[in-house]
């Protein structure tokens, strides 16, 4: 994640702003699912299941 916009810039040529685009929904992605994912550990008070679908999903 931290090397993918200068992977962007060097290996492909993009400009820091492609580049910032490019990431984009990869950002948008993240933050939704930690929203999700905190929505669900307040509701039931288990946060161990969320560890176990977070290693399920990688």
């Amino acid at each position: 994640m931290v090397f993918l916009p200068r992977y962007f810039q060097e290996a492909m040529g993009l400009t820091a702003t492609q580049s910032g685009l490019r990431i984009y929904p990869l950002m948008l992605g993240m933050v939704a699912g930690s929203v999700i994912a905190g929505a669900l550990i307040s509701r039931t008070q288990r946060y161990q299941n969320a560890g176990q679908c977070s290693g399920l999903q990688a």
